[in-house]
């Protein structure tokens, strides 16, 4: 048997890429690649050319760590620390109101417009533009893998030991 044949093309800095430490991707509906990058920013790719973002340009941080578009086509772009979220126009952005703020590790949308942010041993959401933080003991000095809200509104967990938790919000 012949082996496939595929067409790639290498992109990096000197195409535009601001940053060769690609940590994200996401592609919206008019078929752009969003691109975070470990230091570089953000950057909007056509097919052609790269258009960066980086903190000048509204970010809160150019360390981007996961992307995420929601169904309005806003696109979520989580930083080590915070959140900045690019409705095409403008960036909002999203701090943590404690004074040592965690890690943020995932975000991800739910039916109902409410924006929940997994940390090392907490969950947040962010909800008509504030964010909310709360505790959990059964979740403290454990790291979330994953968390999804289930159709029952519990909130379900993937940790750090290898269990699973189902948890009433």
């Amino acid at each position: 048997s012949n082996a496939q044949q595929f067409g790639l093309r290498h992109y990096t800095a000197v195409d535009g890429l601001p940053q060769s430490q690609v940590n994200a991707i996401v592609e919206d509906a008019n078929g752009y690649l969003w691109i975070g990058t470990n230091g570089g920013g953000l950057a909007r790719f056509d097919g052609k050319e790269f258009k960066t973002y980086n903190t000048l340009d509204g970010l809160l941080s150019n360390v981007v760590t996961s992307l995420m578009l929601d169904a309005k086509q806003n696109l979520w772009i989580v930083h080590p620390h915070g959140i900045s979220r690019f409705n095409g126009i403008q960036f909002t952005v999203f701090q943590s109101p404690q004074p040592n703020p965690k890690r943020i590790r995932r975000i991800f949308e739910q039916s109902d417009s409410v924006f929940f942010i997994t940390q090392p041993g907490s969950m947040g959401k962010i909800y008509r533009d504030s964010v909310y933080f709360w505790e959990k003991p059964i979740l403290s000095g454990k790291n979330i893998f994953s968390a999804m809200k289930l159709r029952n509104q519990q909130l379900a967990f993937y940790l750090n030991d290898s269990s699973f938790l189902i948890m009433d919000e």
